[in-house]
C-alpha cells in the first residue's frame, strides 16, 4: 500500500496488479571492475540511492479523481517553482538499514533486527515521472504511473 499526499489532498493505493512491489533502487548501482591480476575494484555513487515506484493498481473513480488533482498540483507547483514534492507513505516494502535514514510513516513503528538493523515503513518525496495511464481491465479501472524520489525525508 502507498499512499501519496500534497497539500491536504491525499490517495491510497492498496491494489496492486502485479506480484512485484512498487517500489526498486534507481541506477546506478554498485559495479565490480577487475585489474589484470584480479582483483575486485568497485565503483559507485557514494550517497544513497533514491527509489523509482512503478506503479501499477486497480482504482475507483474516487481514486482517479484524487490522483489526477494530485498530479496537477505537483505540476502546477513545479511550473510556479514552488516545491512539486508529493509525500509518498510506503507500506508496501520494508527498509533494512543499520540505523534508520528515513522518517517513519505515521502510525507505524520501527523493528531491531538482529541487535543493529532497522526495519521500518518509509516516507518518502518525489514527483510522477511518466504520463498517468489509465486503462479499463474488463469491468476494474486500473492505472499506471511511475514515482521518483527527489529528496530524503530524513528521520
Amino acid at each position: 500500500m502507498i499512499k501519496l499526499t500534497i497539500a491536504d489532498i491525499s490517495v491510497t493505493l492498496n491494489k496492486f496488479l502485479s506480484n512485484d512491489y512498487p517500489r526498486i533502487t534507481v541506477e546506478p548501482l554498485t559495479t565490480v571492475e577487475y585489474s589484470a591480476f584480479g582483483n575486485p575494484a568497485l565503483s559507485g555513487t557514494y550517497y544513497q540511492a533514491k527509489y523509482l515506484w512503478s506503479v501499477n493498481a486497480a482504482i475507483s473513480p474516487k481514486e482517479k479523481e484524487l490522483l489526477e488533482i494530485i498530479w496537477d498540483e505537483s505540476e502546477r507547483r513545479r511550473r510556479n517553482l514552488e516545491d512539486p514534492d508529493i509525500v509518498i507513505h510506503d507500506y508496501s516494502s520494508t527498509i533494512k538499514e543499520k540505523t534508520r535514514t528515513r522518517q517513519l510513516v505515521p502510525g507505524t513503528s520501527e523493528a531491531i533486527i538482529n541487535g543493529n538493523y532497522v526495519s521500518y515503513y518509509a516516507q518518502f518525496k518525489g514527483v510522477i515521472v511518466s504520463q498517468i495511464k489509465f486503462s479499463k481491465l474488463g469491468i476494474v479501472d486500473s492505472v499506471n504511473f511511475s514515482l521518483a524520489e527527489t529528496v530524503k525525508v530524513s528521520a
